[in-house]
C-alpha cells in the first residue's frame, strides 16, 4: 500500500492514539467508582472515601475525606485528567510540527531557514558553534530547533500554523483550523488564565461548546467530552497539513 503520510504524522498518531486509550480507562474507571461510592454513601454517609472503595487507609491517605464530599473529589479529577490530556494533544501538535520541518529540510533548506524571518541575523552560527556541532545532521537539528523556537517563542499558535500554510502554498479550510484553533487556545487559557475565557474566546468559539455555556471570566469546563472533541479536531488539522506537506516531500524525492 502507498504511503500517504509522513514518519512525523505516524509518530503524531501513536501518542495520541495512546493518550486516547489512556483518557477513556480512566474515564471508565472514574464513572465506576463513581457508582460504588453513591451505593455506599446510600448505605452509610458517615463511611470514608477509602473505606467505601475497600482501600488501605495508611496506603491512599489522600482517600480518607469523607463519602459526603465524593462528588466534588471525583469531578475535579474527571476536569483533571480531561486538561491534562489537552495539554498534552498540543504537545503532540508542536512536537509533530517541529518533526516535520525535520523531515521537509533536505528538500526545502532555504525556504524553512525562512520561516522565522523577524530578527534574521539572531539564528546565525558562529564558527565556534559549528565547530562544537561536528556534523552537517548536527547542524541541521539545531537549525530546525532555533528556527521553530524563535516562531514558538511568539506565543501565537494561529500564526505559527499560518505561517506554515502559507510558506508552503498549502489547502487547509479556515474551518478546520479554526475548530483546532479553539482548543489550542483552550489550552492556552488553561495554562495561562485558570481556564477562564475571555470575551474575544467566547465570541469566536462559542459555538463548539454544545453542552456548556461559555461566559466572559468564567472558567470553561474541562471534560471528556471536551477532550474528545479536541482530539478531533486537532487529529484533523494534522492530517490535513501532512498530507500537503508529504505530497511536497514525495514530490522533491521524485525530481
Amino acid at each position: 500500500m502507498e504511503k500517504k503520510h509522513s514518519t512525523s504524522f505516524a509518530w503524531f498518531i501513536s501518542k495520541c492514539n495512546q493518550l486516547y486509550t489512556n483518557i477513556q480507562l480512566t474515564d471508565v474507571a472514574i464513572c465506576k467508582v463513581t457508582k460504588i461510592l453513591e451505593d455506599e454513601k446510600q448505605k452509610d454517609s458517615t463511611q470514608l472515601i477509602c473505606d467505601a472503595l475497600g482501600c488501605n487507609r495508611d496506603q491512599y491517605t489522600k482517600l480518607k475525606s469523607p463519602i459526603a464530599e465524593y462528588s466534588e473529589f471525583v469531578s475535579k479529577v474527571r476536569s483533571d485528567q480531561a486538561e491534562f490530556a489537552i495539554r498534552q494533544l498540543y504537545g503532540y501538535f508542536a512536537n509533530y510540527l517541529q518533526n516535520i520541518l525535520s523531515e521537509l529540510y533536505p528538500y526545502k533548506p532555504y525556504l524553512i531557514s525562512q520561516l522565522n524571518d523577524d530578527n534574521a541575523s539572531k539564528q546565525h552560527l558562529t564558527y565556534k558553534e559549528i565547530i562544537e556541532l561536528q556534523n552537517y545532521d548536527n547542524i541541521t537539528k539545531e537549525i530546525i530547533n532555533r528556527i521553530f523556537r524563535a516562531m514558538e517563542n511568539k506565543r501565537d499558535t494561529a500564526g505559527l500554523i499560518d505561517k506554515i500554510i502559507k510558506s508552503f502554498k498549502i489547502n487547509v479550510s479556515d474551518e478546520i483550523t479554526k475548530k483546532a484553533l479553539c482548543y489550542f487556545e483552550l489550552r492556552h487559557l488553561l495554562v495561562h488564565h485558570k481556564g477562564l475565557a475571555d470575551g474575544d474566546y467566547v465570541a469566536k468559539f462559542k459555538d463548539y461548546y454544545k453542552k456548556q455555556v461559555i461566559q466572559p471570566n468564567k472558567r470553561i469546563r474541562t471534560t471528556y467530552e471536551v477532550y474528545r472533541n479536541a482530539q478531533s479536531a486537532i487529529h484533523k488539522l494534522c492530517e490535513t497539513i501532512d498530507s500537503e506537506l508529504y505530497r511536497i516531500i514525495t514530490i522533491a524525492q521524485q525530481e
